[in-house]
């Protein structure tokens, strides 16, 4: 696969740390959303969403926010509705609270409805996918041992009620994980580790067969954090934080899924804290539009906070 990086846009800086994004194209529109905060971890982070016709303007059209520290929101689609998902953490206990927001776009109002709040057995909701008119939900509980850590499955038909499927990884700090269907119904999910032994802070990549109760599981070869995962015609996009002579920045790969590897393809214009891209695909234009937040402007723009960032947008050409 080639990448060509055609552009990047920035979307929204106010001076504040703007991050963890995506972006869905939603009836005609485009819809980014991300966290609008004081810092990293800090009690008034809350969802932001945004909606352009054009990919040039860029208006605000919700805030969404809980007693807690709302993070992480990624889009869904469910019986032709749009909906968010992100997670609750609480900065006074310091660990997620096990519950998490949902919320669907009510078109008559132009806007998103006020979270209702669900509860995964104390699991960390992180991405939602639909395949064949499922949604497959993963998420992720923490433990003071990295062994107690795990990834997990998820499954639902509204958006609402989930049931557990199964343990994708276990231990090492398994955590984000990010999911891509194949055409023969295989599931690939690829989990964020934090390990502290050589080599366990590089992603698993998890491969399962419906009902996806069993998982083969294979130690990529390179760093990345914050993953996302997208299914081409005939290749795999992956992409996230990734590390260049010690510094972060967010990048893209292409997975080889023969011999279970990552090859870097292109590094977008990026420092500091960066990550968390979401992407929607232009199949007739060949064009990838990547959301994504970084720190890399933070020194000529206004700041409000100690560690600003903002939410950008590339515009990525490919050839398969």
């Amino acid at each position: 696969m080639e990448l060509n990086l055609k552009e990047v846009r920035r979307v929204y800086y106010d001076g504040m740390h703007n991050a963890f994004t995506d972006i869905a194209e939603y009836k005609g529109k485009y819809y980014v959303c991300f966290r609008n905060a004081s810092g990293h971890i800090l009690e008034d982070g809350k969802i932001y969403v945004l909606s352009s016709e054009d990919l040039i303007n860029w208006d605000r059209v919700s805030v969404l926010s809980t007693d807690f520290d709302d993070r992480d929101p990624k889009f869904f689609e469910i019986n032709g509705k749009l909906g968010i998902v992100f997670f609750l953490y609480d900065t006074k206990a310091h660990h997620a609270t096990g519950k998490s927001g949902i919320s669907f776009y009510d078109a008559n109002k132009k806007e998103f409805f006020s979270p209702k709040i669900i509860d995964l057995k104390g699991f960390t909701a992180w991405r939602i996918r639909n395949y064949k008119e499922r949604l497959y939900l993963t998420a992720y509980k923490g433990g003071e041992k990295e062994e107690s850590w795990k990834s997990a499955l998820f499954t639902s038909n509204d958006g609402i009620n989930y049931s557990y499927v199964s343990t994708i990884l276990e231990g090492d700090f398994a955590n984000e994980t990010d999911l891509a269907f194949l055409g023969d119904s295989s599931c690939l999910a690829l989990v964020r580790r934090e390990g502290k032994a050589e080599g366990m802070d590089r992603p698993v990549l998890a491969i399962s067969k419906l009902p996806y109760l069993k998982w083969e599981r294979f130690p990529l070869n390179l760093f990345l954090q914050g993953p996302m995962i997208k299914r081409m015609d005939h290749s795999i996009l992956v992409a996230g934080r990734s590390k260049k002579e010690g510094e972060t920045t967010t990048a893209l790969f292409e997975l080889n899924l023969k011999t279970k590897t990552l090859s870097h393809k292109l590094t977008l214009p990026s420092a500091g804290d960066t990550s968390y891209p979401g992407v929607v695909v232009d199949e007739e234009k060949q064009l990838l539009y990547l959301s994504y937040y970084s720190q890399h402007e933070d020194k000529i723009l206004p700041k409000k906070v100690d560690s600003p960032a903002g939410i950008y947008l590339a515009i990525i050409k490919y050839g398969l």
